[in-house]
């Protein structure tokens, strides 16, 4: 069983005992073993959205029922006026009397029995809403596992449920602009955050040079695994958030740099997106750091230096050869 099945299951038995903020665990390595995780990440995902689609029609259901319910008290309070009316002004018309008060008789029954399946529809929304909210407060933490120079790292993060479920419903673009807003999204600078004070905790202990930091980065993303789209999700032109990549382990080319570039953000680098329109391939550009050499852009006088988002062991600097005659456009996170 996959680790992504496991957080099914124990989800699954944490909603039947009622067990809120659960741990798991997913190791890289194991979802590299399995390679089913994206199609149970899939099925998490569409269990989720088809317990939304059922709050939300029972929501619409019990609105339905609120409204007909206000429709039939108001005609109740129309008949019962006209009833007094009647009364006052024709006592000896019985038979209208008669008619007026099976007709409130009849819809007082309809009200009755409408707000009773009101409330179970409330009570059924409740429960699934509580079934939901147990789901999204589980926290997966994921260990990361990768090499850098033979040697094998790791790093561990953790990543509430409904941090990841909350980006998932955003909406984006394939527009670059919107590219560069998501690599600096605040909703994520905690799990972000994390992820960089590991990063400079290893740099610190290694004492590693700005290049070196770079590159020990560059190696842990790289190491993701490659994805295209269709093989992960059922639409077109969909950019991932970080928490998404991280969350799901693996990316294309937009959606590591995206990555790369919020965490070298989040420490300080001076990071651009480094997009070639004609071959629909992205990378990142870093400037302002000690080390760094090779092929780079310069906006205003800054060096942008090429880093390679996918493959394995391309390091700051250094631009695959299938790239080298592609026109490149350079869009700094900073504001000028």
């Amino acid at each position: 069983m996959s680790n992504l099945q496991k957080i099914i299951l124990f989800s699954v038995i944490g909603l039947i005992l009622g067990i809120a903020g659960t741990y798991f665990v997913i190791d890289t390595q194991s979802r590299a073993q399995t390679g089913d995780s994206d199609a149970q990440l899939l099925a998490l995902q569409e269990e989720l959205e088809q317990v939304e689609s059922i709050v939300q029609g029972k929501q619409q259901m019990i609105l339905y029922l609120e409204n007909e319910i206000l429709r039939l008290e108001n005609e109740v309070a129309y008949l019962s006026i006209n009833l007094n009316q009647s009364e006052i002004q024709e006592p000896q018309n019985q038979d209208l009397i008669d008619s007026l008060e099976t007709q409130i008789s009849d819809l007082e029954e309809q009200v009755a029995l409408l707000q009773s399946p009101s409330f179970s529809n409330s009570t059924e929304v409740q429960i699934l809403e509580e079934q939901i909210e147990t789901v999204l407060s589980i926290n997966v933490t994921f260990h990361y596992v990768w090499t850098q120079s033979m040697s094998e790292v790791s790093t561990d993060l953790t990543i509430p449920v409904g941090d990841y479920w909350e980006y998932t419903k955003k909406n984006r673009t394939m527009e670059i602009t919107d590219w560069v807003s998501m690599c600096k999204d605040p909703g994520d600078d905690n799990i972000i955050d994390q992820m960089a004070e590991s990063f400079e905790d290893t740099a610190t202990s290694e004492v590693f040079s700005d290049y070196e930091t770079v590159n020990y980065i560059l190696s842990f993303i790289q190491n993701l695994p490659y994805t295209e789209k269709n093989e992960t999700i059922p639409w077109d032109n969909y950019s991932r958030y970080p928490v998404e990549t991280l969350f799901e382990m693996s990316g294309d080319c937009v959606d590591k740099s995206i990555l790369t570039a919020a965490i070298l953000d989040a420490m300080g680098y001076d990071v651009a997106l480094l997009v070639m329109e004609d071959v629909k391939h992205v990378a990142v550009g870093v400037a302002r750091g000690t080390g760094f050499n090779g092929i780079y852009y310069d906006v205003y006088g800054t060096r942008y230096y090429y880093a390679e988002t996918t493959g394995e062991g391309w390091w700051v600097g250094q631009k695959p050869s299938i790239f080298s005659l592609e026109t490149v456009h350079v869009y700094p996170l900073k504001e000028d």
